[in-house]
């Protein structure tokens, strides 16, 4: 009499290099016996890293005001062979933009209201391993400015026009 019998079990593979794996499988009834080897590379998964070219900017996190363009410098390594995730989230979460390309270009994003926003860099290779980076914007307020204009003159007459310029992004955005 043969029975089958599908065993699954999981290996966890905690160093990188190449291993072997042996498995038996064995007929205690007749002594038949069958064995197999079978070579697993163990790899580095990517290791994605983002970064930005930005007075103020700490490692992961910057502060800027509204309408801003940022450039999100692609640092992943190894570069080649791997798709790549970009993605921008907002205070709770949710995706409000994402694309994903098999190119280690750097990504451009102009943040168009206040709040906070995470961006999210994903690598995977080729075998599904993957990593991801964070980099956090708070974005601000933009700089109003109020005009003070005389609303009647004299022709010919030279008049002054008072201006005020409110800025609320003075601390985050520099004089």
């Amino acid at each position: 009499m043969v029975s089958k019998s599908h065993k699954t079990e999981d290996l966890t593979f905690n160093n990188l290099g190449i291993f072997i794996l042996k498995l038996i499988a064995s007929d205690t009834t007749n002594g038949c016996r069958y064995e197999e080897e079978y070579e697993i590379e163990v790899q580095d998964p990517p290791s994605a890293d983002v970064s930005i070219d930005s007075i103020g900017s700490n490692n992961d996190s910057i502060s800027i005001c509204r309408d801003q363009k940022l450039r999100f410098n692609n640092n992943t390594n190894p570069r080649n062979g791997n798709i790549y995730t970009w993605e921008v989230l907002d205070a709770n979460n949710v995706i409000i933009y994402s694309f994903e390309t098999s190119k280690a270009d750097n990504f451009e994003y102009i943040f168009k209201s206040q709040g906070n926003y995470i961006v999210r860099l994903t690598a995977r290779s080729c075998l599904g391993c993957q990593s991801t980076d964070n980099y956090y914007v708070q974005v601000s307020n933009l700089t109003t400015i109020r005009i003070f204009c005389p609303s009647v003159v004299c022709q010919d007459s030279v008049k002054e026009v008072l201006y005020e310029a409110i800025d609320t992004c003075a601390s985050l955005c520099g004089p």
